[in-house]
């Protein structure tokens, strides 16, 4: 059970055009309890790149609100299309736990095929190593 006032940070991606974005923002909200925005931090992610992880471990960081947060909240495992965030190397390079949220169960299959159909089969390394969904 969370105390009723911890710091968490919760992250999720803008919405970008696939087809001419390079990048895409990536945003983050410090919340005090349920109640209090603290802060907002931001960072950029290549659409369908490979530095997610990096990008958020860097933002949390270096930022002032580092050591009041108690975890990291992520919409997905994804940002920017296809940058998948290794969810342990990033609990591990901010010392924080991370809890990934999804509305909608993926199909994992799906993704797998569309991973190897453009070559990008290295991430589905990843996706298995976050855990179960």
């Amino acid at each position: 059970m969370f105390k009723k006032e911890i710091r968490v940070i919760g992250i999720d991606d803008s919405p970008f055009n696939k087809f001419k974005d390079k990048k895409t923002l990536l945003v983050g909200v410090v919340m005090r309890g349920g109640s209090w925005i603290d802060g907002i931090l931001s960072t950029k992610a290549d659409v369908d790149g490979n530095d997610a992880t990096k990008r958020i471990s860097n933002m949390i960081n270096k930022s002032k609100f580092k050591p009041q947060l108690q975890c990291i909240f992520l919409n997905g495992i994804a940002v920017g299309g296809f940058n998948v965030v290794d969810v342990k190397e990033l609990s591990k390079q901010t010392k924080l736990p991370v809890i990934t949220i999804i509305r909608k169960m993926p199909d994992i299959g799906n993704i797998k095929k569309t991973l190897i159909k453009i070559k990008k089969q290295q991430k589905i390394k990843l996706i298995e190593k976050a855990g179960n969904v």
